[in-house]
């Protein structure tokens, strides 16, 4: 072979190599870049209270369509959350279904600036199908068949009535102890002049979401839960009365960034009090700035 044409050959698979070597690294370069974009997208992680945990979900989802923020989220019962907190759990922000839990994070120090309001909850009494009981009924007994006007002391009846059937042989609510809508469930009760004698019968769940699942799986004929439990689980096609938020203690929900929360954290702070956010949580069964579904 002529030497000339045998450099020209050799020049070009030189060229060819340097060629592939040069688009390889090009390749690693923006891999190595869209590498460090991706980690460079941080995920807050939120502790949620379990009666928030639908509508959360659901505003977290919108909130990252709008942002392209995705979110961690942390599921349980206030108490437990708010002592995790304390603890030094690595959470962002806590969203509270009350307001003593992270106004206790604000006095230990741990909050970047005041909780703030964002909902009022909402307690219902559910019976199941499979009890029998037909609150229709008991509420005819009381003296009205409307959803919308019933008052506080025909309510009153037609719960008493219900609770005292003895085909209601469990009552499913979460333990006052750490859950705000257990509280609100045993002061309910207690108004009512039934705590002592339902004792018995109830049964304890660690979280709301716990005593919604005894009701799902037919471990308990009634339940005592938060409004937005029962419109977005099975449980949507089970009897339910909300119960009047004279008979407890207001559900005022609170939430609060902790020290040293992200930039992302901070945007879903600020999302939570915008209009988006407030209609998911209508949906859900929470009052927002007056706004409800209606009463049932």
């Amino acid at each position: 072979m002529h030497r000339t044409q045998f450099s020209t050959r050799f020049t070009r698979v030189q060229w060819c190599i340097d060629a592939h070597v040069y688009a390889r690294l090009l390749l690693a370069m923006f891999l190595s870049a869209l590498s460090v974009g991706v980690q460079a997208q941080h995920q807050p992680l939120v502790a949620v209270a379990a009666s928030m945990a639908s509508a959360t979900e659901s505003i977290v989802r919108q909130f990252h369509t709008r942002t392209g923020v995705k979110t961690r989220l942390s599921f349980g019962a206030s108490g437990n959350l708010a002592r995790q907190v304390l603890r030094g759990a690595p959470f962002e922000l806590f969203i509270s279904a009350d307001q003593s839990y992270p106004q206790g994070i604000v006095d230990a120090g741990l909050s970047d600036g005041p909780s703030t309001s964002y909902a009022i909850g909402q307690l219902a009494l559910m019976v199941t199908s499979r009890s029998g009981i037909d609150l229709a009924k008991a509420r005819e007994k009381a003296g009205t068949l409307s959803k919308d006007t019933l008052s506080s002391d025909l309510r009153a009846m037609t719960i008493r009535s219900a609770l005292r059937d003895p085909r209601i042989e469990r009552i499913s609510m979460a333990n006052p102890i750490h859950a705000p809508y257990g509280r609100a469930a045993r002061q309910s009760l207690q108004f009512l002049g039934l705590w002592a004698s339902l004792q018995a019968k109830v049964v304890m769940g660690g979280s709301v979401a716990q005593s919604a699942r005894f009701a799902t799986t037919g471990a308990v004929q009634a339940a005592l839960l938060p409004l937005g439990i029962i419109l977005h689980s099975p449980l949507a096609k089970e009897q339910h009365i909300i119960i009047p938020p004279t008979w407890h203690a207001p559900l005022r929900q609170q939430m609060v960034l902790i020290r040293s929360a992200s930039v992302e954290a901070r945007r879903l702070f600020e999302f939570m009090h915008g209009d988006e956010a407030r209609a998911i949580l209508v949906e859900h069964g929470f009052i927002v700035a007056g706004k409800a579904l209606g009463v049932r």
